[in-house]
């Protein structure tokens, strides 16, 4: 008889629990809202990588995510999109865009941009 007892308490506990009429529903993986952005090269091909992670060759369109007034919503940390050149005489480039930045519809790298280096005139006089 206690046997019966507990095992149909187990059952009733069980049947409580496991029966609910209410179904799950998660919450979204995104609560705010996501933006494209298309990401071209001149000459096309550029390697893109966001935050440094590979994401494909330009011409490219990406997503992120932003606030209802299309800003990055990136709370910890920086943004950075880079295109890696392709060919021989190019430079890496980089865009960097904070929390409070605008998310552009396009971004353009131009590879063929070469670094100019800063130069100092120095004048040293003596007397």
């Amino acid at each position: 008889m206690k046997k019966t007892v507990i095992c149909f308490m187990v059952s009733a506990v069980g049947f409580m629990f496991g029966c609910d009429s209410q179904s799950y529903v998660p919450a979204p993986s995104h609560p705010h809202p996501i933006y494209t952005i298309k990401i071209i090269s001149d000459p096309p091909g550029a390697r893109i990588e966001v935050d440094n992670d590979y994401v494909g060759d330009a011409p490219i369109e990406i997503q992120v995510e932003g606030t209802e007034n299309r800003t990055f919503a990136n709370w910890f940390h920086a943004t950075n999109i880079s295109a890696i050149p392709i060919h021989p005489g190019q430079s890496v480039q980089t865009k960097t865009f904070y929390q409070s930045d605008k998310i552009p519809n396009t971004i353009l790298f131009d590879m063929n941009l070469s670094y100019v280096p800063r130069q100092y005139d120095i004048n040293i006089h003596n007397n």
